[in-house]
């Protein structure tokens, strides 16, 4: 257990203080304070969206990865709505300045509930149709997916379609979840890291082959994402292989 969390201290030591590309027509469609903040790229969230994609941070916090990848795949889906969701007040937690993951895993159960909150009022304003939904998300972010979607199905509300699940974290203070049980279909993304989690998670494994350090590998979901959808790619053609 311990090796595990060691390292994952390092990721936010060695790691850029996050930085927020948000633009002025990004919408707020969310904010509890010291909580989360979940943004709606391009425009308030439209009715009857092609698609809806959530897109979710991991421990340290969020940075202009996911706006960019959210921006990207709009381009390709301009139907649809896309949201960003920040909880880097609970996911950037320290003790006397040390990084602390198990400090963050305790706000991820309350994080995934509010967000399901949202999405399911959403659904009821004919935003959000969990049946045409990708989560997407980076290490403890995947934790915070899959919580909002036992939310929502808990609201009553249909079982999401699909989980992209990049990198998925170890035991870190919070079990790694089984995505086959909460979506109806799920991919996991996993490189040779000793922070990525090799349990048997999702319907579907992507190894990501990439060199560096543990850290660069564990993060190396997000950039192999972005490059398939700069290269003309989509996020629905890695479901329909």
């Amino acid at each position: 257990m311990l090796r595990p969390f060691t390292l994952t201290c390092i990721v936010l030591v060695l790691t850029v203080v996050p930085t927020r590309a948000q633009e002025a027509s990004d919408d707020k469609v969310q904010h509890v304070k010291d909580i989360l903040t979940v943004w709606s790229l391009a425009r308030a969230p439209s009715e009857k969206p092609s698609h809806t994609y959530i897109l979710t941070h991991g421990f340290g916090g969020v940075d202009d990865r996911f706006f960019d990848l959210g921006r990207g795949i709009l381009e390709k889906d301009k139907n649809a709505n896309v949201l960003v969701v920040d909880w880097s007040p609970g996911a950037n937690k320290a003790v006397m300045r040390i990084p602390n993951p198990l400090a963050a895993a305790n706000r991820i159960d309350l994080t995934g509930d509010l967000l399901s909150v949202l999405l399911t009022k959403l659904h009821k304003k004919n935003c959000f149709d969990p049946e045409q939904a990708t989560f997407i998300g980076e290490s403890f972010g995947n934790c915070v997916n899959h919580r909002a979607a036992l939310g929502i199905r808990k609201n009553g509300l249909k079982k999401p379609e699909r989980a992209l699940v990049l990198n998925p974290a170890p035991y870190a203070g919070y079990q790694t979840p089984v995505f086959t049980v909460a979506f109806k279909q799920s991919i996991a993304c996993v490189s040779e890291s000793v922070l990525d989690s090799r349990a048997a998670i999702a319907n579907q494994r992507i190894a990501l082959k990439t060199g560096g350090s543990p850290i660069e590998q564990h993060t190396h979901g997000m950039r192999w994402l972005q490059s398939r959808i700069d290269s003309g790619d989509s996020v629905s053609t890695l479901f329909a292989k």
